[in-house]
């Protein structure tokens, strides 16, 4: 479904000049009456625990092999029809791409080769042309952008776009990449995370998108090098929502201290890593920003080995913002600390109560040590959290490293994508969370980068209140699939949804329905359900006691007053115009309703 933006229209009366102006703000209501599936409630769970894997059922059946400290994957729908395919790293070959046909995978093959250790797939929109593209790192090799023409027939543009040349002619041990639009143009930007401690290697590197068709390499210019440290991942997100991307940095190993660079706005970073409260000096895995309090900023979760050392700590943090980009740990001792050798860590709101629940994936360092459980935590929507038996994981005994969330059945409820360490599989769980009520959410940019990286989506219902922020690369090694979840708790319909887009651009839709998927176009003044579209600016015209509106497609046209009164309706299959004859004076909502169940409303205001 295409959605359009809040906008403001003047009408003004063509029939006698002593009609006043009437001034129409839109408010967009939607309303979706198609029939739900199942009963609406809060979500349970089916027997056999809250999750369950399914790789083999669905046809995922791979095994990584001859990879160190991890190998990357990502949920995304790189031909966006609605169902989140899974893309696999590989070493000495090239990588594992399953396409997802309604829940059920086939293996297919794209021409991206590969003879090295690949660590982390991306599929990114770099020239905003429509359609996904794939960059690739791999260690000590290099790295490749892939341009997608339409057709998924690739092309190697490392070159070509100046994105192959490393600084100095050093070798390079790339591990994740991250993308996003720092300077707010309306391209997406790439950093890169190499894995070194010494000065013969080469630092991080940053690529300024010039448009699309090329990239400038300007890490040290802008301020985000980050030395010379064993870099494992990237992630941009705004820590201190101002709309610019800021940026975490994690670093592996002691004597090399995680970073945060605040984004100044005018294409230079601050480090503000100590004053930040993020300057950690431990075994840093995973970087995982979410709201997982629900106060309206994003938090952020880093994994760490299970041991304490003399000079830093052990177990994994809960950095809590509070609002300003300023970090406190809460993990203590909880459920989220872990005290397991962790990796890749993701929110996922398992049970769809609107809070984000906690996930991390496990694997000890030494190759001979013993594999054990993943880690899984339930958000009590308090504060606490706390570790569920019962998530179908305790027994599943696994070396696992990434981990990306995608709701590859399409039910709803988001699942989980992990890589793991040969003899053991790779595994798809399914979130065996029913009865459940959602709305899942894709962006399209226009005026910002087509990918929408950057865009935070609130989302209110029955008080609750959910950020999301949308992200190219986080965790460790993995992308996530495109479609944003949020859970309603049982709740029938959302009272809004605001997208704060790069551009600037902030739009607004009321009354949304539940079980349902949107697809917001910034900007966009139309809806589209199936095969129909649906102008969200019908034509309409005023008199002096009548408003007239455009009922080629309408089944009803309404007028409430101010305190939700029903003042005036017709059936627009008999008359096209709804009278507004003794109206005093005020505000009025004019809703309009769809033959399919959608409508749309505007508040008009008489002089």
């Amino acid at each position: 479904m295409r959605l359009r933006n809040q906008n403001e229209i003047e009408l003004t009366d063509d029939l006698d000049d002593t009609f006043s102006l009437v001034y129409v703000t839109c408010l967009l209501t939607i309303s979706l009456f198609l029939t739900l599936c199942g009963n609406l409630g809060i979500a349970q769970e089916t027997g056999g625990g809250l999750f369950s894997e399914e790789a083999l059922s669905r046809g995922v059946n791979d095994t990584t092999d001859h990879m160190f400290l991890g190998s990357g994957l990502s949920f995304y729908d790189w031909d966006k029809d609605g169902w989140p395919d899974i893309s696999l790293c590989k070493t000495g070959m090239p990588p594992r791409f399953y396409h997802n046909d309604q829940g059920n995978f086939s293996d297919v093959q794209f021409n991206i080769p590969n003879t090295a250790e690949a660590k982390n797939i991306v599929w990114v929109d770099y020239d905003n042309d429509g359609d996904a593209d794939v960059f690739l790192t791999r260690s000590f090799a290099p790295w490749s952008l892939y341009q997608n023409d339409g057709n998924f027939n690739f092309t190697d543009v490392t070159a070509s776009v100046g994105i192959s040349q490393i600084p100095g002619g050093f070798l390079a041990n790339a591990k994740a990449a991250a993308w996003s639009d720092i300077n707010r143009d309306g391209f997406l930007d790439l950093y890169i995370a190499n894995y070194h401690a010494s000065d013969e290697l080469t630092r991080n590197l940053f690529f300024l998108n010039n448009g699309g068709a090329s990239f400038s390499e300007m890490a040290v210019a802008v301020g985000i090098d980050d030395g010379y440290n064993p870099s494992f991942q990237p992630v941009f997100f705004d820590a201190d929502m101002d709309g610019w991307p800021d940026l975490h940095v994690i670093n592996d190993r002691d004597g090399h201290k995680n970073s945060f660079y605040r984004n100044n706005g005018n294409l230079t970073f601050t480090n503000e890593s100590q004053i930040s409260g993020l300057e950690l000096d431990i075994w840093s895995m995973s970087n995982s920003p979410g709201d997982h309090d629900n106060d309206g900023d994003l938090d952020l979760y880093v994994t760490n080995r299970d041991y304490d050392l003399p000079t830093s700590p052990g177990g994994n943090f809960l950095f809590q913002n509070d609002g300003n980009a300023m970090f406190a740990n809460v993990a203590g001792d909880t459920a989220v600390q872990v005290w397991v050798f962790s990796w890749g860590a993701q929110w996922i709101d398992q049970n769809l109560d609107g809070y984000l629940d906690l996930f991390v994936s496990t694997s000890p360092l030494n190759a001979d040590s013993l594999a054990h459980s993943n880690h899984f935590a339930r958000n009590n929507g308090n504060g606490s959290f706390e570790y569920r038996p019962d998530s179908g994981m305790e027994d599943f005994i696994t070396k696992t490293y990434c981990a990306a969330t995608g709701d590859f059945d399409n039910d709803g409820a988001p699942d989980l994508a992990l890589t793991c360490k040969a003899p053991f599989r790779n595994e798809l769980w399914k979130n065996n969370s029913i009865g459940h009520t959602y709305i899942k959410i894709s962006l399209e940019g226009v005026e910002s980068n087509r990918d929408a990286i950057g865009s935070t989506v609130r989302c209110y219902s029955n008080g609750v209140a959910q950020l999301k922020y949308t992200t190219c690369g986080e965790a460790y090694l993995s992308q996530n699939s495109q479609y944003l979840i949020y859970g309603l708790n049982g709740e029938s319909t959302v009272d809004s949804v605001t997208v704060d887009w790069p551009s600037g651009i902030v739009d607004r839709y009321y009354d949304l329905q539940s079980n349902q998927t949107f697809h917001i176009v910034e900007g966009s003044s139309s809806i589209t359900v199936g095969n129909s579209q649906y102008s969200l600016d019908p034509k309409i015209k005023t008199g002096p006691a009548f408003i007239e509106i455009n009922t080629s497609e309408f089944t009803r046209i309404e007028l409430y007053d101010s305190s939700g009164r029903l003042v005036s309706t017709t059936n627009t299959e008999a008359h096209s115009r709804i009278s507004t004859q003794n109206l005093k004076r005020g505000i009025y909502v004019l809703r309009w309703i769809y033959k399919n169940g959608i409508s749309g409303s505007q508040l008009v205001t008489m002089y």
